[in-house]
C-alpha cells in the first residue's frame, strides 16, 4: 500500500502536468459564424474541433522572435456589421494584439457600422465562453484529495 507522501507526491505530480500542460501546446476553438452558426453564442461545440496552436506556421517564425514569451493564446471575435452579428474563434498570436489587453476583451468600432469586441485567454478551450476548464477543475479536485489524506494523516 502507498504511503501517505507517495499519494501526495503523485497528486503533486499529477496536479503540476495539469496545470502546466499549455506550456507544451494549446488548443483552441476554430470555428466562425459565417461558416456554421452553432459557433455563436450560446456555442455548441459539438461540430468543432479544437485546433493546436502551435502547428501553425506562423508559431514557429513567433516563437523564434519571441523565445521567453507565451505567444500563444485563444481568442474570440464578436463583430456586429450593419446589425449582423458574427462570431470568430481561434487561435491568436503576440503579432496579432495591438496594446496592452492581454488577458482582456476590448471593444473597438472599426469604421460607420462596425463594432467588434475581442477576447484573449490562455487555456485549452477557453475561447468557448465556458470559465471552468477541465484542467481546473482536475487540479481542484486533486487539491481537495489531498487535503482529505493530510487531515485523515493528522487525526491518527
Amino acid at each position: 500500500m502507498l504511503s501517505s507522501q507517495q499519494i501526495l507526491l503523485t497528486l503533486g505530480i499529477f496536479t503540476f502536468i495539469a496545470l502546466h500542460h499549455q506550456a507544451w501546446s494549446l488548443e483552441c476553438w476554430d470555428c466562425t459564424t459565417r461558416i456554421n452558426v452553432a459557433c455563436g453564442d450560446p456555442f455548441f461545440d459539438k461540430p468543432f474541433a479544437k485546433k493546436n496552436c502551435t502547428l501553425d506556421p506562423r508559431y514557429a517564425e513567433l516563437r523564434a522572435q519571441y523565445p521567453n514569451q507565451t505567444i500563444e493564446m485563444c481568442r474570440k471575435i464578436t463583430e456586429k456589421v450593419d446589425g449582423m452579428i458574427h462570431v470568430i474563434r481561434s487561435c491568436g498570436y503576440l503579432d496579432d494584439l495591438k496594446g496592452d489587453r492581454m488577458g482582456r476583451c476590448q471593444k473597438r468600432t472599426e469604421s460607420v457600422g462596425i463594432m467588434q469586441e475581442s477576447c484573449v485567454c490562455y487555456t485549452d478551450g477557453c475561447n468557448s465562453g465556458i470559465d471552468l476548464s477541465p484542467r481546473f477543475i482536475t487540479a481542484l479536485g486533486s487539491c481537495f484529495v489531498s487535503l482529505i489524506v493530510l487531515i485523515r494523516k493528522s487525526s491518527l
